[in-house]
């Protein structure tokens, strides 16, 4: 077993994620997923019309990257995402300010560590 961290990127147009070695930086493993929305400029996903200089994302996107790129990426390493045992850490980017999915909607290998690390930091806020 080889430890590997996760680093997922949502963009304006996809989502994509990436599998690196931990001992030598090596990428094993990566997948995108397209935006189902693309670029939102004019209306929204529910038809509502847009104001002017509003370039939104459709959250529904981010979900589908994370369900679907995190799990592809790490398969392309051989690793099975419902046993994301190997995987140390996970780091997350986003084109702008971005409220992101948290362990509920992560593929199920993932939650229980994104747990672990949520609760270890509301701990050190309290420090």
């Amino acid at each position: 077993m080889r430890a590997v961290t996760i680093g997922i990127h949502f963009g304006t147009l996809s989502g994509r994620a990436v599998v690196v070695d931990v001992a030598d930086g090596c990428e094993p493993g990566n997948a995108v997923h397209e935006s189902a929305c693309g670029v939102i400029d004019d209306l929204l996903p529910t038809g509502r019309a847009l104001p002017p200089l509003r370039v939104p994302q459709d959250t529904a996107d981010w979900r589908q990257c994370w369900a679907r790129a995190v799990p592809d990426a790490l398969r392309t390493r051989g690793v099975d995402a419902s046993d994301a045992s190997e995987v140390v850490g996970v780091g997350v980017d986003a084109t702008a300010c971005t409220v992101l999915p948290g362990p509920r909607t992560a593929p199920e290998g993932l939650r229980d560590r994104l747990r672990c690390n949520a609760a270890y930091h509301r701990l050190g806020q309290g420090l």
